[in-house]
């Protein structure tokens, strides 16, 4: 009966090619993880940096834009094209430091102006949007002229009755714009 004892426990004890192979499964497994892991981080990272440097993310988070922009849509914006033209609908640092969001109506060197009516000019021809003219109502009985300065746009809200643009703030210099906005997507009852 010990004999046989004896004999179990030889065939039960691993030999040291098996304990070898285990560890090197182990190891193999290992390093699986470690190399998929180090693969999410990377990936993670790439999307950080691209969203820190290249583009932009935001919330919109009141209705200056309305009906362009709503309250609570996703805009991304392109960091990396300072080449701005009228039309473009722009986010920007406003005077708080936050994101903000309006069309450029005015380049440098452009001559912005409301006539008696509220009926924005620029460089002497009317503009318009979406084939109406743009009237702000808060213009009209006054005259207003603005000289756009160099390294600096004209911003107006599409929502004329939100003033926080540049009737009000002046142009906005160029280091103050984030990017131009390339996409949008539409959220509601977050």
């Amino acid at each position: 009966m010990r004999g046989r004892n004896r004999a179990a426990e030889r065939q039960q004890a691993p030999t040291s090619d098996e304990v070898i192979a285990k560890r090197i499964d182990r190891l193999a497994a290992r390093k699986l993880w470690f190399g998929i892991v180090w693969k999410i981080l990377a990936v993670v990272l790439a999307f950080w940096l691209l969203l820190s440097f290249v583009y932009g993310m935001k919330i919109v988070e009141d209705d200056s834009m309305a009906p362009s922009l709503l309250d609570g849509d996703l805009t991304f914006f392109y960091r990396l094209d300072k080449d701005y033209l009228a039309d473009d609908v722009v986010a920007y640092t406003n005077e708080n430091g936050q994101t903000a969001y309006a069309r450029i109506v005015g380049v440098p060197g452009d001559q912005v102006s409301f006539d008696e009516y509220g009926v924005l000019h620029v460089n002497g021809n009317i503009k318009a949007m979406d084939g109406e003219k743009i009237i702000a109502e808060e213009m009209i009985n006054r005259s207003y002229s603005y000289n756009v300065p160099q390294d600096s746009y004209y911003l107006l809200n599409d929502n004329l009755s939100n003033t926080s643009d540049s009737r009000t703030l002046g142009a906005v210099e160029s280091s103050r714009l984030e990017g131009k906005i390339i996409q949008l997507l539409r959220r509601r009852n977050f």
